[in-house]
């Protein structure tokens, strides 16, 4: 909708929950799903915030104040007792790491892969399916995308052929929306690219929970876009690498065809081009150098050995 219909409409809501007896904080998070077209979410706020001192000041918090006792709704509880409060243990939507009830934002640069995080998670809970071994309550789920309209169905029906489920039967749906502010977030999931292939999400934020350990995952190419499989975490390492080393990476890399990245090189089609770059005099020292490199890169986790085939570990770079 235009600025003008948006404000018009927005004044209109704004006064009904004034009226209501709303708080300046509810309505802010009713009116988070509306975001003034062509403005920052930080500037629709300040409008809202505006429409609601407005509203106050002509008096609509008092208009729910009528003079027959009859109509005039229950007041508003304030205060509770301590002893009244039932203690219960989270209740979690998706086990150990989403409770229910909640707000979660899920943070992290452009590109470091949020979309997939919650889109793996949504359609979990859309079809019932386990999360990563974890239970998954089932339920409806509507997902708000702004962007990404195209891509965003090829990435559910990867994950629904890796899955086994049938795209028709998953309880999702999507609208158009926007963020509410940071502080009224349950919980706040960080999410981390790690290398070209990996990415981690770290919970910092856990509002009656635990937070969760960090979690690290794998982009697997299932068609026509890519699921996430979880994986064991990489140890904090040393990367750092001498001379040497830096060749033996190098002359991997050449050995390496195309842009697979799970591409591999056998031992004797890396050694030749190693021995051939290397300035060494005798060919101990080139074998003796290669053979250090090499384990050297293997236990700083820089590469990986199977069966005399060796291939990037791209977690690690």
């Amino acid at each position: 909708m235009s600025g003008e219909n948006w404000y018009s409409h927005m004044l209109r809501l704004v006064g009904s929950w004034v009226a209501k007896g709303n708080t300046d904080d509810e309505i802010h998070v009713l009116t988070a799903a509306h975001t003034l077209p062509g403005y920052m979410a930080e500037q629709t706020y300040a409008e809202v915030q505006k429409m609601i001192d407005g509203a106050r000041s002509k008096g609509f918090d008092k208009q729910s104040n009528s003079s027959d006792p009859k109509s005039a709704p229950p007041p508003r509880q304030i205060l509770t007792m301590i002893g009244d409060i039932e203690i219960k243990d989270p209740d979690y939507l998706v086990d150990g790491t989403i409770e229910t009830p909640s707000l979660i934002g899920l943070i992290g640069p452009s590109g470091s892969g949020k979309t997939f995080v919650a889109l793996d998670m949504a359609m979990s809970i859309a079809t019932g399916t386990p999360y990563h071994s974890m239970e998954a309550k089932a339920g409806p789920v509507i997902m708000s995308a702004g962007e990404g309209h195209t891509g965003i169905p090829r990435r559910v029906q990867a994950w629904c052929a890796h899955h086994g489920q049938n795209i028709k039967h998953a309880n999702l749906d999507r609208a158009r929306g926007s963020t509410a502010s940071k502080g009224a977030l349950d919980t706040e999931i960080i999410v981390s690219p790690l290398g070209d292939h990996d990415l981690t999400t770290k919970c910092e934020k856990q509002k009656d929970g635990t937070p969760f350990e960090m979690r690290q995952f794998i982009k697997i190419s299932i068609e026509p876009s890519i699921i996430l499989q979880q994986v064991e975490v990489s140890g904090k390492t040393d990367t750092k690498v001498n001379p040497n080393e830096k060749l033996a990476l190098e002359t991997l890399k050449e050995c390496l065809v195309g842009d697979n990245p799970f591409a591999q090189a056998h031992l004797e089609d890396w050694r030749q081009i190693f021995y051939e770059r290397h300035t060494g005099d005798q060919p101990k020292s080139k074998e003796a150098a290669f053979r250090r490199a090499r384990e050297r890169l293997v236990n700083k986790r820089l590469i990986v050995c199977k069966n005399d085939n060796y291939s990037l570990n791209d977690r690690a770079t």
